[in-house]
């Protein structure tokens, strides 16, 4: 520095090099003040290697009880495909996603589908589904 004081330091860094694993988890789901139906969509990577460049392509939506089709609603939600980015092992992301929801559909079901990396860039494919009372 402009004393003339040298110093050294050392870090160790940790780069899991296995496979990434995206599971998923429901956290919330409300309505928001307009009346629309919100879905808080955890992914969280249980893997053994560290996930990079995950995104959400598509969300499926069925209806398991009741009538009536369940819709992504785009003026609310961001648009697809959603990029998350990187999650490292043991980490979570969430993602509000709002939706029309018929009052006659009772259980609902969510899937989300998509692609993300290792971090060697080996690319892998994920699909986890949560089933939620509107």
């Amino acid at each position: 520095d402009a004393r003339g004081n040298i110093g050294t330091a050392n870090a160790n860094v940790t780069v899991a090099i296995g496979a990434p694993r995206i599971t998923g988890s429901v956290a919330k789901v409300g309505t928001d003040p307009s009346g629309a139906i919100f879905v808080d969509v955890v992914l969280t990577n249980t893997g053994t290697g560290n996930a990079r460049n995950l995104k959400i392509n598509s969300l499926l939506f069925r209806t398991l009880s009741g009538t009536g089709t369940v819709t992504y609603n785009t003026t609310l939600s961001p648009s697809v495909p959603i990029t998350i980015g990187n999650l490292d092992v043991g980490t979570a992301v969430t993602t509000r996603v709002y939706l029309n929801v018929p009052a006659t559909a009772t259980r609902i079901a969510v899937t989300e589908n998509g692609p993300v990396q290792d971090v060697l860039g080996t690319n892998y494919t994920y699909s986890t589904s949560e089933a939620l009372v509107p």
